[in-house]
């Protein structure tokens, strides 16, 4: 029942009009690769794919390794099912590559990464304060 609840104060905000993203308390979050802006949809096919090549992983081995069903890797790679950023998440940590690599194409170093990530599961609130005070340091040190 609390799920039901859930979805009843979620407001939409996928770009393909479904209910799997939306605001809870105050604060969005993002289950399904569709709701990701910008990004062509085989492409992230493309390059998991050539992942698994490169690496000489079969999709249920990877799929084994992130702790999802046999067949989720296969699944998401031959059907025009999407995964929850979640799961993709765990299908990249098996692999050994960045979820920014597997999305967008742009493997982020280590460090970077981290950062990337800490701050988008960081609330919006402290999100807005780091933010505010990276500009000031980066402001402060053109002014010097």
């Amino acid at each position: 029942m609390a799920g039901a609840r859930q979805w009843l104060i979620c407001v939409s905000l996928s770009a393909i009009a479904d209910i799997s993203s939306g605001i809870y308390c105050g604060r969005a979050f993002m289950s399904e690769i569709g709701d990701i802006s910008g990004m062509k949809q085989d492409d992230w096919k493309i390059r998991l794919g050539n992942a698994l090549k490169e690496r000489d992983m079969s999709a249920r081995e990877v799929s084994l390794a992130a702790q999802l069903n046999a067949g989720y890797v296969h699944s998401i790679l031959k059907t025009d099912r999407d995964p929850s950023v979640d799961h993709l998440r765990k299908v990249c940590k098996a692999l050994g590559v960045s979820l920014s690599y597997i999305l967008f194409g742009i493997d982020l170093e280590g460090d970077q990464e981290e950062t990337l990530n800490l701050l988008m599961s960081a609330p919006a609130e402290a999100r807005e304060g780091i933010l505010k005070i990276l500009r000031g340091m980066l402001q402060a040190e053109s002014q010097a």
